[in-house]
C-alpha cells in the first residue's frame, strides 16, 4: 500500500520536530482517512506548544489551527474514536500549557487600546 502525502508529511514531522510547522502547513488541506493517520496526529500533538523560531513565516493561522482542521475533516469513525480519546487531553494540556505561558500583552497585543480589555 502506498503511504498517503498527510502520512509521509506527519511522519516526517515526528521525526524532525524543527519542521513540523512547514510540514503542517503542506497537509493542512488534507483528510484524515485511517486511524494509523489519526495514531500520527496524536504523536504530533505532544510535540505542542511548537518552539517559536521556525522557519515558516505565516501572516494567518498556526500549525495548531492546522492540525484541529485536520481533526474536524475526519469522516473515518474509526479515526474519530482515535482522536476522541487520546486526542481530548491532549488538546486540554496544550490550552493548559498556553494559558500558563500567557501574560496580558500576548493574551491581547492591543492591550492599551482594546476596549474588551
Amino acid at each position: 500500500m502506498v503511504e498517503s502525502k498527510l502520512t509521509s508529511e506527519l511522519i516526517a514531522a515526528l521525526a524532525d520536530p524543527g519542521s513540523a510547522e512547514d510540514r503542517i502547513r503542506k497537509v493542512s488541506r488534507e483528510a484524515i482517512e485511517t486511524a494509523g493517520e489519526a495514531e500520527l496526529v496524536i504523536r504530533l500533538l505532544k510535540l505542542f506548544p511548537l518552539l517559536p523560531g521556525s522557519t515558516s513565516k505565516r501572516a494567518v493561522g498556526s500549525p495548531l489551527r492546522d492540525v484541529l482542521g485536520l481533526m474536524q475533516k475526519t469522516r473515518d469513525k474509526e479515526a474519530i474514536a482515535v482522536l476522541r480519546e487520546p486526542g481530548r487531553p491532549e488538546l486540554l494540556r496544550i490550552f493548559d500549557v498556553t494559558l500558563r505561558a500567557a501574560t496580558p500583552d500576548t493574551v491581547c497585543p492591543m492591550r492599551r487600546t482594546c476596549s474588551f480589555c
